[in-house]
C-alpha cells in the first residue's frame, strides 16, 4: 500500500495551489484503491487481491467502495 500512496503523491508534484486540494486524504485513498483495483483486474478474486495489496480487510474494501462510491 506504501509505494501505491507513494505513486499517487509523486504524480501530484509540488504541494500548492490546487495540488494541496488533490493531496487530501480522502482523494488519495479513493485514488491508491482505485490503482490497486485496476492492478488486479480480470483476476480471480481480484477484490481479495487488491485488498491484500492495500493492507486491509476484504469487509474494509467493500465498505471504502461503497463510501467512495467506486464501481
Amino acid at each position: 500500500m506504501a509505494e501505491l500512496i507513494v505513486n499517487n503523491v509523486s504524480e501530484h508534484g509540488t504541494n500548492t495551489g490546487k495540488d494541496r486540494e488533490l493531496l487530501n486524504l480522502d482523494n488519495l485513498e479513493k485514488a491508491t484503491i482505485i490503482k490497486a483495483l485496476d492492478e488486479v483486474a480480470g483476476d480471480a478474486g481480484s477484490k481479495d487481491r487488491a485488498a491484500e495489496l492495500l493492507g486491509i480487510s476484504r469487509a474494509t474494501l467493500y465498505r471504502k467502495i461503497r463510501e467512495y462510491d467506486i464501481v
